[in-house]
């Protein structure tokens, strides 16, 4: 391994070091058996949705899915992971960095793999700043700048395309015109307080008096990010928004690579819908496209509840299954489509992104994370 990536890895998390170690062992512990705890409730909720939908019914249906028709679908996974990875690797270079596509690949492979480890969508977005910081050549403010307009720009393409599903099923008679309507205005409105928020938060005569406060909020979570940002010796938190304010409207003003990251982040979102739609019609029933727009949506938006259940397990199965049989899928179909759809992320997205980890320092890295933190996965040895 390349000497500079496992100096990075042994020094990333070194700030953290316990001073006590029966204190760090008895922390290390405790925070195992909670993430455990979450995870059993999961797996609980799951069995018991399993169980109302019936169980005989649900092997039935996926007993008759074909292997090839996995390998497809696990090709499609494949194709959204990349373009994920290809939409912040535009961000990079629209930001004026380069770094290699591979690598970039590579750390946001890695990082959705520690995600699940930890349960948190925080230390996801934290590696892809650090990393992407440390192989881009970038200073922490410019990186972040990167990693928040990715999920701006997500967020922003669910609820456009959210939009128009439900828009088109409204004019064809699946929604009731009040409710689409209603609906239709809630993710516009969202839309239009994004979109606001970023000209407002680029606005010097809006950011001179705020000044103070956002340095009073940024300041934890831009501590957290120095003491794994240790190559950046001259960091301070007023650096940090100074170097994610200009670099976020240099972002904004590339009108070119704007728009290449919304076609990228369409082709991510694209390959989730076809994920679910190719399930469902391997399973025998072919669903409007719309309808697994609204679905996936809906999804989305489960998996952003605050609760420490790892992927929101049971909970994301059974609302995804509850919003197709309101669609007319049959309920049987519906819920061996979400477990299946659980399945194929699960096989595919933890061995895929687990080679992705070990290959830029695994073992390292988790190592500094148990000890900066005071956690230990139950799979480390």
């Amino acid at each position: 391994m390349d000497e500079g990536r496992r100096f990075c890895f042994q020094t990333i998390f070194s700030s953290h070091v316990q001073s006590s170690v029966g204190e760090a062992v008895v922390a290390m512990k405790r925070s195992s058996f909670v993430r455990l705890g979450w995870l059993l409730v999961g797996i609980l909720i799951l069995l018991l949705f399993i169980s109302y939908m019936g169980a005989s019914g649900v092997l039935l249906v996926l007993s008759r899915v074909s292997l090839i028709a996995i390998v497809l679908l696990i090709l499609v996974e494949l194709v959204g992971f990349l373009m994920y990875g290809t939409t912040w690797y535009v961000l990079i270079r629209s930001s004026g960095h380069r770094i290699r596509f591979g690598m970039c690949q590579t750390i946001t492979f890695a990082s959705v793999f520690i995600s699940f480890l930890t349960s948190s969508g925080f230390v996801l977005e934290s590696m892809r700043v650090v990393l992407g910081s440390k192989e881009a050549g970038m200073h922490t403010g410019e990186s972040a700048s990167t990693v928040i307009l990715h999920r701006v720009v997500y967020i922003i393409t669910v609820l456009v395309t959210t939009a128009m599903a439900m828009l088109t099923l409204s004019v064809r008679g699946w929604l009731p015109p009040a409710e689409a309507v209603h609906l239709e205005l809630a993710a516009g409105l969202l839309i239009i307080v994004i979109l606001v928020g970023i000209f407002v938060s680029l606005s010097p005569r809006f950011i001179k008096p705020l000044q103070s406060v956002m340095t009073r909020i940024v300041r934890p979570i831009a501590n957290h990010i120095q003491r794994l940002q240790e190559h950046e010796v001259s960091w301070t938190v007023e650096r940090f928004l100074t170097d994610y304010e200009n670099t976020f409207r240099r972002l904004l003003s590339n009108r070119r690579g704007m728009l290449l990251t919304f076609f990228c982040s369409v082709g991510d979102w694209s390959c989730s819908i076809i994920l679910l739609w190719g399930i469902l019609l391997t399973l025998g029933h072919v669903a409007s496209v719309w309808i697994v727009v609204i679905a996936m949506a809906i999804g989305e938006m489960i998996e952003m509840i605050p609760i420490p259940i790892p992927g929101m397990l049971g909970i994301y199965e059974t609302s995804l299954t509850a919003t197709l049989i309101t669609f007319g899928v049959p309920g049987t179909i519906s819920a061996s489509a979400t477990i299946l759809l659980r399945l194929i992320t699960s096989v595919f997205d933890i061995p895929a992104t687990g080679y992705a980890a070990y290959r830029y320092g695994y073992g390292v890295l988790m190592r500094k994370l148990s000890g900066s933190t005071g956690v230990i996965h139950p799979t480390m040895n």
